[in-house]
């Protein structure tokens, strides 16, 4: 049977059960309306989990923008300064961590460069024609 059949056999039934017609198709809307506000109550619903979800854990988790986190304070950058190195950020184990920072690179500070150029010397870190300091 093609679908052509089948159009054709479910008109000559609506055709000839008027009624019955009106009837179910008054059932499809009904059904179609109630599919709709169930979606939109499971949304809402959705949504709201999501908020009070996020809400409950965003106080005890570290923000996108903190890499470190030591006593309720948020430091985004660190340098290895050693026993000796000075640092005038917070110092623990070695490490020297900013809240901000002059120059960056691959997550580490520095508070200086200067333009070296392909063939100077350069005592502190090279990278890209910069010699950088902390």
């Amino acid at each position: 049977m093609s679908v052509v059949d089948t159009i054709v056999q479910a008109n000559c039934i609506a055709a000839s059960d008027p009624n019955g017609a009106r009837r179910l198709g008054r059932i499809s809307v009904r059904v179609s309306i109630a599919g709709i506000v169930v979606s939109v109550i499971a949304g809402i619903i959705l949504i709201l989990v999501l908020v009070v979800f996020a809400s409950s854990t965003a106080s005890s988790e570290i923000p996108l923008s903190c890499t470190y986190k030591f006593s309720d304070t948020c430091y985004r950058y660190r340098t290895y300064v050693g026993t000796g190195g000075t640092c005038s950020g917070y110092r623990y184990n070695n490490y020297c961590y900013y809240t901000s920072c002059n120059y960056s690179l691959f997550s580490k500070c520095y508070s200086s460069r200067i333009y070296v150029g392909p063939l100077e010397s350069c005592s502190g870190y090279r990278y890209s024609s910069y010699c950088y300091y902390t």
